[in-house]
């Protein structure tokens, strides 16, 4: 129906109404694209169902706050950091399992593993530099995971300083457990 306006006429439309009969359109003209994206980055076909469902509530929930100049740009970004939270949880779960799955029968094992693995990852947290250190502690390591906006509130940074002071960290931190480890 509205395939022949483009992207930019859409939004400008939506703007200037607010009406959301000009962002189905759009949602519709990325739909597939945006699905076979989240199917390819998380594998696996239910969950990129689910992430495009939610990335759609998000585009609606915020386009309102933002100036959108480059729709598709935008709404794959949002797809990828999406994308990224469910493998981050994915990990973490699987992680939980791995960790959880020490046999009992070596308990000393266990606790010697565990002091260990705690010792080399404190004593490398401690090597970053404050601003790298506090966003990956309210990131990952906080009893409540908090979100970018959360971090940076907290913090006093901008966004885009938190998310770069967490990827420099989380390099410098592999850099430094893989140091500390050809050591020992």
């Amino acid at each position: 129906m509205y395939n022949d306006v483009s992207d930019e006429d859409l939004l400008q439309r939506y703007y200037q109404t607010g009406d959301n009969q000009w962002l189905g359109p759009l949602l519709d003209r990325y739909g597939l694209l945006l699905f076979g994206f989240c199917a390819k980055q998380l594998n696996d076909k239910t969950l990129a169902r689910d992430t495009v469902q939610q990335v759609q509530l998000i585009v609606i929930q915020h386009i309102d706050r933002t100036r959108v100049e480059n729709f598709h740009a935008w709404l794959f970004t949002i797809a990828r950091n999406e994308c990224n939270i469910v493998l981050r949880n994915r990990r973490v779960v699987r992680r939980e399992v791995k960790e959880n799955d020490v046999p009992e029968a070596a308990p000393e094992f266990r606790e010697t593993f565990e002091e260990g693995r705690d010792r080399l990852f404190d004593e490398a947290m401690a090597a970053l530099p404050e601003a790298q250190r506090a966003c990956i502690r309210l990131f990952y390591l906080s009893g409540e995971r908090k979100k970018y906006d959360e971090v940076a509130a907290a913090t006093g940074y901008s966004i885009k300083e938190v998310k770069t002071h967490i990827q420099n960290g989380k390099r410098n931190l592999k850099k430094t457990i893989d140091k500390m480890r050809n050591q020992y």
